[in-house]
């Protein structure tokens, strides 16, 4: 059998207004595409990547700028880095779907949206998000999926959520000086954990878990802060800690 085995370069900068759109498509093993948009707005990258071993790796800097990646097979991975501290308007949605993939998104910037969605067995994602008025949205569903989440500014909301079994699920939101912000995370099947930390005023932190030997440890700090925790199914332990003025706990276990 004949593998194809490719390697694209991709770097980009032009005008502030510039409007650049980079469609890519690889269906081989082992591909690998290295792909720099730098000194541009309105830039579009979109990549679907099929096969095993396959590896992108994106710089996005810019207003106005989005990147979707698609990837389908084994061993593949995705380490996305879009924004600066003055971006703006910038969007990451990222899918994968498969065995063993893993993801890291860096993004940094105002009014900006993150989506990863991993689907299979052993998936592993690391997500960083920076700035004001952020949404990030992480799912995995599969066995030994693990995510790593970490969000600062204000005005934001992030969301992760796991489904199947084994999964863990680490995350942290804010900083001393955050505001309005919201974070929930949901877990289904057995033998799941997660670590929770929320920072700054007038915010609002959600934990669900859902199964069995679920384990919860979350940590909230500031003022007018709102905590929300559900356990169901047996054997599932939780440790809150809050700390502050004027705020509220409401915790359910079952079994």
């Amino acid at each position: 059998m004949k593998v194809k085995k490719s390697r694209i370069f991709g770097y980009s900068a032009g005008l502030l207004a510039a409007t650049l759109v980079i469609p890519i498509t690889a269906m081989a093993q082992g591909n690998t595409l290295d792909l720099e948009q730098v000194k541009t707005r309105n830039s579009s990258f979109y990549s679907s990547q099929l096969g095993p071993d396959n590896t992108i790796t994106a710089k996005q800097f810019g207003d106005n700028s989005t990147a979707a990646v698609y990837q389908a097979g084994v061993n593949n991975s995705i380490d996305l880095d879009q924004g600066n501290a003055w971006s703006q308007n910038i969007a990451v949605k990222a899918f994968q779907t498969g065995k063993d993939n893993t993801a890291v998104v860096r993004q940094r910037g105002f009014d900006s949206s993150l989506t990863l969605s991993q689907f299979g067995v052993g998936h592993k994602a690391d997500v960083y998000q920076n700035g004001r008025n952020l949404n990030a949205s992480i799912y995995e569903s599969g066995l030994e999926n693990t995510v790593n989440v970490k969000q600062y500014g204000s005005d934001s909301l992030l969301s992760a959520s796991t489904s199947g079994e084994r999964n863990s699920i680490d995350l942290s939101q804010g900083n001393r000086g955050s505001e309005n912000l919201r974070a929930s995370v949901t877990q289904y099947g057995r033998d799941n954990t997660a670590s929770v930390s929320q920072a700054g005023f007038d915010s609002d932190l959600r934990v669900t878990q859902i199964g069995a030997e679920n384990a919860a440890s979350v940590s909230q700090h500031g003022r007018d802060l709102s905590l929300t925790l559900n356990q169901y199914g047996s054997q599932n332990n939780a440790t809150i800690r809050q700390g502050g003025e004027n705020n509220r706990i409401f915790a359910s276990q079952a079994n």
